[in-house]
């Protein structure tokens, strides 16, 4: 008999908020996101409904992103200027970058690498 591994769970996507008065939120994005986990920007957009406009998006332990996740990065972007807010991105790895700035969006919310010092 040959004992065979089960494949490990995907590492599902999940948003960490830590809400600010004095400055942007911080919303740390953890794991994989793609077009079946979707709960994570419709609780950002809840954030920015709710007045909490100026988000700053942590994806330093984003895994995987496809591009529904780039659209949604978009839309919360409009979303958020909308209600006279913001949203940054923080903590991109160089392929996220790469993605980021391909599609445009890292123009739109000023994308900053992993590790880079601050300009």
């Amino acid at each position: 008999m040959r004992a065979t591994r089960s494949p490990e769970p995907a590492s599902v996507g999940e948003a960490v908020v830590h809400p600010s008065r004095h400055g942007p939120t911080r919303v740390e994005l953890r794991g994989e996101f793609d077009l079946d986990d979707t709960a994570w920007c419709a609780a950002v957009d809840e954030l920015i409904h709710q007045g909490w406009a100026e988000l700053e998006l942590d994806l330093a332990e984003v895994l995987f992103a496809d591009s529904t996740f780039v659209r949604d990065l978009y839309r919360l972007h409009h979303h958020a200027k909308a209600c006279g807010g913001a949203v940054s991105v923080v903590g991109a790895s160089p392929l996220m970058m790469r993605i980021l700035t391909v599609t445009g969006i890292a123009e739109l919310v000023g994308a900053a690498v992993l590790g880079a010092p601050d300009t």
